[in-house]
């Protein structure tokens, strides 16, 4: 992604949502939630480089806390002081604003942290006192403030409580209170956060009252829980057995892992890792890329050892798996897309069993983000490696070995390069055989845009697949899968990696479009149908469907009415009405007329209204 204003990015997202898709692992104390999406890369805010007073401030630094989430970071320094950097769309760093930062910033001045937990989305961090705090998204009421408001500075939650950890998913959360008691809040899909709601909690739930907990982690799908007499509990969803209870069936209330056993930590990704108090290693569920560290790609339904005799104290999941032995020595295993392991080698092939990084370095913690893994090494350095799409370790490129993050000799970031051009739209004659009369070629009036030839001319669309000659169907209807392609396809450009399988019934991994979606998931745009956990990817969408999901994304409430001036707005489904009202207000979906809110949106218009935001809000081609 090219440097973009603020406002250009939202609207972007907007569209891209209007266009087809849009209905929508702990260890330690240090949470990671970007973990389980491999380079499902957020489009971020853009702004302008921060000045360099906050380099000088981290030259040499101490961290003793560090979270990497959606495309930003969070660390807490040995003096307990708070600090962010990266993406901020939804106020996802707490500093007050949704200002993209490239240095870092101080969070709340004169507050001391214990613990914090970098989302996706949304952050939540325990300060010294015990008090629990959160901000950024809060659709269905992830933040847990009893609201679905955005917060763009900590707000408190339940004053008079004390809580001694957190661990959060895209849909929702869990933490402990002081008192060993398990709460959960937000989205319970799949019965990922287990209060048997299978909807939105907006504030803390007890899971199991008269049970007492020492750690959980929580991947916004399925959860695992280990009490404070060592057993291990697992719910919610369990399409690759990564509950482990030898099934894939999803249970919404915890069920005991391997009674018997007994488990000091736990990381939950799409599978998961376990320690057992002896130090063993244990891992199941999905093993797409190895993840598992058993020299296999097969997925397992009960726990394996991984690597006998070895002893760890901490693991963290993802898409690459991370480990700390008890000598300190860091090892990693599983997808090695844009350097993710850190091993320095450059080629995307995966590690099947764990390999050590850095040899003679002894490390601490170490947390996933969405493209750039962070680790805190014995000295209290904090070190980085991987994809680094926006400057995260305080340079440009894939860093394929850790390096230093805001350390005495890290120069600034450099400027980010210049927007780049749009390609001129491809000639009619060179268009799809049904589309070179259609509206959308641009051939009823002089003036008018050739919506398809623009498309194809950047690599948005290359038609129906299977089709002899090619087609692209210009009135046909968009599915939820093609818009998530096409979103990509502005958003980013090219192709997606190979991202863990989601968690959605009704897609597994090597479908054409389950990359796309699980991109689109990592950020919000798409949540699927919790009532049967499916995504329906074949299914179009309509019209106040598209624009719902769209104003939950990026909208905010307008207080002028001019749905007034469409003749069926009485139709418009009364969950919809603001969203509608605010899109119109933006001129999104016209201004007047007949909006047919129920109707499906078709590929042509798709395109016409993916260039109109395009064009007028300045948006940089990837």
């Amino acid at each position: 992604m090219k440097r973009k204003s603020s406002k250009v990015l939202v609207f972007l997202l907007a569209i891209v949502m209007l266009v087809g898709i849009l209905p929508m692992a702990a260890v330690a104390t240090v949470e990671t939630l970007g973990a389980d999406y491999e380079n499902l890369l957020p489009v971020g805010q853009f702004a302008e480089p921060c000045a360099g007073s906050e380099l000088e401030i981290f030259s040499g630094v101490e961290v003793k806390e560090v979270s990497a989430g959606g495309s930003y970071t969070l660390i807490i320094k040995i003096d307990g002081s708070l600090w962010g950097w990266g993406v901020n769309r939804d106020g996802r760093l707490g500093d007050g604003t949704t200002t993209r930062r490239d240095t870092p910033v101080q969070i709340q001045p004169g507050t001391t942290w214990v613990s914090v937990l970098a989302g996706w989305r949304h952050s939540l961090g325990i300060r010294a006192d015990g008090s629990l705090w959160s901000w950024g998204y809060n659709t269905s009421g992830r933040l847990g403030d009893g609201t679905t408001e955005n917060r763009l500075s900590p707000v408190q939650i339940q004053p008079g409580t004390t809580w001694s950890s957190i661990s959060g998913g895209v849909n929702g959360t869990l933490g402990i209170r002081t008192d060993g008691s398990l709460w959960g809040w937000g989205c319970d899909r799949s019965g990922a956060l287990g209060t048997g709601v299978q909807g939105d909690v907006l504030s803390p739930m007890e899971i199991q009252p008269g049970t007492t907990w020492k750690s959980v982690s929580n991947n916004g799908f399925h959860t695992l829980g280990i009490r404070t007499d060592g057993s291990l509990w697992a719910w919610g969803a369990n399409s690759a057995g990564q509950l482990g209870d030898g099934t894939t069936t999803i249970r919404r209330t915890p069920v005991q892992i391997e009674p018997g056993a007994r488990w000091a930590s736990v990381s939950a990704g799409n599978y998961t890792l376990a320690i057992r108090e002896d130090g063993s290693l244990w891992a199941w569920g999905s093993n797409w890329n190895g993840q598992l560290g058993d020299g296999t790609t097969e997925d397992r339904h009960l726990p394996v050892q991984i690597q006998p005799g070895t002893t760890w104290a901490s693991v963290e999941t993802g898409a690459a798996s991370f480990g700390i032995r008890t000598d300190g020595s860091l090892w990693a295993w599983g997808a090695n897309v844009h350097g993710r392991l850190g091993d320095g080698t450059t080629t995307a092939t995966r590690k099947l069993t764990p390999v050590q990084i850095q040899l003679g370095t002894t490390w601490t913690r170490v947390s996933n983000g969405a493209e750039t893994t962070f680790a805190i090494r014995a000295d209290d350095s904090l070190w980085g490696w991987g994809r680094n799409q926006y400057g995260q370790l305080g340079v440009e490129g894939v860093r394929y070995t850790p390096i230093q993050v805001w350390g005495a000799m890290q120069p600034p970031p450099p400027p980010l390069p210049s927007p780049n051009e749009w390609q001129p739209p491809v000639p009619v004659s060179e268009l799809f055989a049904d589309s070179q009369n259609h509206w959308a070629a641009g051939v009823r009036n002089p003036d008018d845009t050739n919506y398809i030839g623009w498309a194809m001319a950047n690599n948005i669309t290359t038609g129906i697949a299977g089709t002899n000659p090619p087609e692209f169907r210009p009135n046909g209807s968009v599915t939820r899968a093609e818009f998530t392609a096409f979103l990509y396809r502005i958003a980013v450009g090219g192709t997606p990696p190979v991202s863990p399988e989601l968690g959605f019934a009704d897609m597994r991994q090597g479908q054409w479009h389950h990359n796309y979606v699980a991109w689109a998931y990592s950020e919000g745009i798409v949540t699927g149908f919790p009532a049967d956990n499916t995504f329906r990817p074949g299914r179009p969408i309509t019209r106040e469907q598209l624009v719902l999901m769209l104003f939950r994304y990026a909208g905010e409430s307008v207080s002028t009415d001019v749905l007034g001036n469409f003749n069926d707005s009485h139709r418009i489904s009364s969950w919809a009405r603001e969203a509608m009202n605010w899109a119109a207000h933006h001129d999104l979906i016209g201004r007047g007329g007949t909006l047919n809110p129920a109707g499906n949106a078709t590929r042509a218009e798709t395109l016409a209204i993916l260039h109109r935001v395009v064009d007028t809000f300045n948006i940089s081609a990837p």
